[in-house]
């Protein structure tokens, strides 16, 4: 075998040369595609990213109309003893008999 090697050493140089450049050229495109791949996900995470922000932005705008509207509801609240009274009466006699608390039935009665 060794005897072989030494008569065929510049053959088996060449292959594995061949070898080599089979090697490197696999590797490039491997490489290569890698990178594409990389590039791909990229872009989609900064797709993503920017649909996160533009969802954000429009809870936050939401979430501030709903802050303004229930703001502006407390501003509507009674702010006196009479007023919240008035307005308790007022509630008890929208509700139904069967629904209503024992002390609920009792104020009732008394208008």
């Amino acid at each position: 075998m060794f005897e072989w090697l030494n008569h065929n050493a510049a053959g088996v140089q060449a292959l594995a040369s061949i070898c080599s450049v089979i090697a490197t050229v696999v590797l490039l495109r491997t490489t290569r595609q890698y990178v594409a791949l990389t590039q791909e996900l990229a872009r989609a995470a900064r797709e993503q990213l920017r649909f996160q922000r533009r969802t954000m932005e429009s809870e936050a705008a939401q979430l501030t109309t709903l802050i303004d509207v229930f703001l502006g509801s407390l501003k509507r609240l009674p702010v006196t003893e009479a007023e919240l009274s008035t307005m308790y009466r007022r509630f008890i006699v929208l509700v139904p008999r069967r629904m209503r608390r024992p002390e609920a039935k009792s104020a009732a009665k008394r208008r």
